[in-house]
């Protein structure tokens, strides 16, 4: 049901051919054998790298990929409470360990899976790794870090940042509609690999 739901969004073809590079990506990798480490970045890594990383987690997953999904930020912030608000919403159990300035979150899918979530630099879960993709969540990220060590490939999946609703009415329709977009076009991207 929740993945109707997402299937049911359209792409336009501007938006499948930046994520078709990301989908040539990994074909590649899969074809060479290769280990996949995706490193989703955001300015503060609070809201859209945090529900990339967790799409594409739970995509892999999904699709049985053994692709290993990470985010970060030029700074450390928290994950935002609104972002697993819209998650809850969509039917997931989310625990957290109640860290007052930067708690993880567990969100549980079942089978004894659970994704982390929590704000971490750009460069801390991806220590040790060679090579790894850089998704660019937001045009500052892409400004702020224009070369990250170890990239193989940098990818600008620019999404408005649903910060802007923090406080009104529009807040949870603004979360949903951001944690909608990544997830149609991370499906599209593991649906196509």
């Amino acid at each position: 049901m929740l993945l109707d739901r997402i299937k049911n969004r359209s792409l336009s073809e501007d938006r499948k051919a930046i994520l078709d590079r990301l989908v040539l990506y990994l074909q590649d990798k899969s074809r060479k054998g290769e280990a996949v480490h995706l490193n989703f970045i955001c300015t503060h890594n609070s809201r859209r790298s945090q529900f990339a990383q967790f799409w594409s987690e739970f995509f892999s997953h999904e699709f049985n990929k053994s692709i290993h999904s990470y985010s970060g930020g030029t700074e450390v912030t928290a994950c935002h409470p609104n972002v697993i608000s819209a998650l809850e919403r969509l039917g997931f159990e989310v625990t957290s360990d109640q860290h007052p300035s930067n708690p993880t979150y567990y969100i549980h899918l079942g089978e004894g899976k659970t994704i982390h979530l929590f704000s971490k630099l750009h460069t801390e879960p991806v220590k040790g790794i060679d090579h790894f993709a850089a998704l660019m969540c937001c045009s500052d990220a892409g400004e702020n870090c224009p070369y990250v060590p170890g990239t193989e490939i940098t990818i600008p999946l620019y999404y408005v940042d649903p910060k802007w609703a923090d406080g009104t009415e529009s807040e949870s329709k603004a979360y949903d509609e951001c944690c909608s977009q990544i997830a149609s076009e991370l499906l599209y991207v593991y649906s196509n690999i």
